[in-house]
């Protein structure tokens, strides 16, 4: 098995995950997403760049939680509103 077929490259992940690249480079950068630096580009291994068959790691939750909040925090009205629909 080749290197190829065990890794995708930016914008093969980000293009998978429906995200732009900066979006990949920064859960690269927060390790939210693991890669392998080669040479000036990163290689993300093809399990890590599923999301559906990978399990959450603690900054995935940490994560979904802001964005809950945020949620929470800049809509809870709305939310109430729709909630009594």
């Amino acid at each position: 098995m080749g290197i190829q077929e065990e890794y995708l490259t930016v914008p093969q992940v980000a293009e998978l995950l429906k995200v732009s690249k900066v979006a990949v480079y920064k859960k690269i950068k927060t390790g939210t997403l693991v890669a392998v630096r080669m040479g000036r580009n990163y290689l993300v291994p093809k399990d890590q760049a599923n999301p559906l068959k990978r399990p959450l790691t603690e900054a995935d939750k940490r994560q979904v939680e802001q964005h809950v909040k945020r949620a929470f925090r800049d809509y809870g009205d709305v939310l109430k509103w729709l909630a009594k629909e």
